[in-house]
């Protein structure tokens, strides 16, 4: 997957599940730039992968419409860079469109720490950003609001 895509992707996914709520301005201001970028570039998304898209808008949709938590876990081999990326923009886009009882998640085949590449990148798109252990594998504490509590980025392994 293009990593310069996977915001617009996320975005998308959140945009065809949400409900008429105007966009938030909850999100931190160092934001503004990358979500305004994000959504700019919905035009990108192939039209195969919007089908694909659409399947998890219609489970959020599902899910809120029953009353229930959308609860969403991007996977990937390593759990380090990609299925970070999807869970914290997710989630971000989650509340930047207003769509109650969202949670995301990110695993993985392996434990591994989240790549510094990873951190840094979500810190110049505007993140805040906390080490809340100190430890050789930190669960990072990722905020997008300060009217939120900050996304756990934690290290999931699934086991076969």
């Amino acid at each position: 997957m293009n990593l310069a895509l996977l915001i617009p992707l996320t975005f998308a996914a959140i945009v065809v599940a949400r409900t008429a709520v105007a966009a938030s301005d909850d999100l931190l201001p160092s934001l503004g730039s990358s979500v305004h970028t994000a959504t700019s570039e919905f035009e990108k998304i192939a039209d195969d992968r919007k089908i694909e898209l659409k399947k998890i808008a219609l489970f959020v949709q599902s899910k809120i419409a029953a009353g229930e938590t959308a609860q969403v876990t991007y996977i990937c081999t390593h759990n380090s860079r990609r299925s970070h990326f999807a869970q914290i923009w997710s989630q971000t886009a989650a509340a930047y469109y207003g769509v109650p009882h969202y949670q995301a998640f990110s695993g993985g085949i392996e434990v591994t720490a989240c790549n510094e590449r990873t951190v840094a990148a979500l810190k110049r798109a505007g993140f805040s950003i906390g080490d809340s252990d100190g430890s050789k594998n930190p669960v990072y504490l990722v905020k997008y609001s300060d009217k939120a509590e900050p996304i756990r980025s934690i290290r999931l392994l699934l086991l076969s």
